[in-house]
């Protein structure tokens, strides 16, 4: 008939939260959850939130052979609090991550037997990586760097190797050679035991420019030691 019959001091509460006697007929939301676990005979859960805004999560179970049902309900109001800035934050990552305009790559060490750095995974890379690097998402992500670059210097392995294992942060410039023919500034870190990030920009236009400039201070430097 979907009466209480028995509820004890934390079941009270709850009851009087939501504007319920402690005896009598069931609020809507908690008979409707008692009667699919009397009609089902196994148990069913829901989270049903009281007047004051915390949360609960509610287990109904039939007792074998039994004509009545028992619930249980424990206050999931922190953890669910806690879940909800969770999301939140993650959300916010993901918006900067994917607006940032520096190129940006996760990744994963590999090593030998001996413990020395011979290869890494993509774990993600972010939308600027895409632009700056030519390489899409989906073909990297999950792949060892050998598979995607496969003439990539040691030096490249080496040096993320260190980051990832010592924990040690590196900032660094380097000239990638083909397919990528692009100059970048780096800046390397470990945000986690056996990972790296990378954080870097294309100074291509840059460096090509100072290439120009030194060379134009060279046959000015020529022209005056013909002069003289």
């Amino acid at each position: 008939a979907g009466q209480l019959l028995y509820a004890n001091p934390a079941a009270k509460r709850f009851l009087a939260a939501i504007g319920a006697p402690a005896a009598g007929p069931l609020p809507d939301s908690v008979a409707r959850l008692a009667r699919q676990a009397f009609e089902r005979e196994e148990a069913v859960e829901a989270e049903i939130a009281d007047g004051a805004g915390r949360l609960y999560w509610f287990t109904a179970v039939r007792p074998a052979g039994e004509s009545h049902v028992n619930l249980y309900a424990h206050d999931i109001t922190t953890r669910a609090q806690a879940e909800s800035a969770l999301r939140e934050s993650e959300e916010k990552y993901r918006k900067l991550f994917e607006s940032m305009t520096e190129g940006f790559a996760l990744h994963e060490i590999v090593t030998d037997a001996a413990g020395l750095a011979v290869d890494y995974v993509f774990l993600d890379v972010n939308p600027a990586f895409e632009r700056m690097t030519g390489l899409r998402r989906e073909e990297v992500v999950g792949k060892h760097v050998r598979e995607v670059l496969k003439d990539i210097e040691p030096y490249w392995i080496e040096t993320y190797g260190r980051v990832a294992l010592t924990g040690e942060p590196l900032t660094f410039e380097r000239y990638y050679p083909e397919p990528l023919d692009r100059w970048f500034e780096i800046f390397a870190y470990s945000p986690a035991p056996r990972h790296f990030a990378v954080v870097f920009m294309d100074i291509s236009q840059r460096k090509r420019t100072e290439d120009a400039l030194r060379e134009s201070e060279k046959r000015h430097e020529r022209s005056e030691e013909r002069r003289g």
